[in-house]
């Protein structure tokens, strides 16, 4: 009967060590990944002037498990508020810079996706459409903040944009 009672206890025990490893485990994994920005671009203020759009595209690349959900994209001003006059786009095929007229040309246009719901590759490229006033140097673009999820669960990452959009 002892015998008994002590494969019991010890069936628990390794029960509860497998039920709290189990779960300190899937909240790593959970929580285990960022993004980081490879490439900074900006134009200089007269080619805003010039085209009637810009494609400015910045290459990030995810680092972690498990494949994030990109749910929104905030361009963030010097101020903290939210810039919504440019147009966000991702990509999974490098882009550099481009006035419109070259990205329709190119076949650039036909490359980009929705924010909402794109799942990147490792390297991916968040592209921004720029139109002529869209911003002003003053209230440049200084913080990229990303909605994102994983496992089901929501996650934010924000990263600097530290040289902002518009060149001098």
């Amino acid at each position: 009967m002892k015998a008994g009672v002590h494969m019991k206890r010890s069936l628990i025990l390794i029960g509860l060590v497998l039920l709290i490893s189990g779960l300190w485990f899937f909240n790593f994994i959970r929580d285990e990944g960022e993004f980081t920005k490879w490439s900074h671009a900006s134009v200089g203020k007269g080619v805003l002037i010039e085209s009637k759009a810009v494609y400015i595209g910045y290459h990030f690349r995810w680092d972690g498990i498990g494949k994030p959900t990109i749910e929104k994209v905030e361009l963030l001003k010097r101020d903290g508020s939210e810039d919504a006059k440019v147009e966000l786009y991702m990509s999974n095929k490098e882009i550099g810079t481009y006035d419109e007229e070259d990205a329709i040309k190119e076949g650039i246009i036909q490359t980009l996706f929705p924010v909402k719901g794109f799942t990147p590759d490792t390297n991916f490229f968040i592209v921004l459409r720029v139109g002529q006033g869209d911003i002003q140097s003053d209230q440049d673009i200084r913080k990229i903040s990303i909605t994102y999820t994983k496992f089901g669960q929501s996650h934010v990452q924000t990263l600097s944009f530290e040289d902002g959009v518009i060149s001098d």
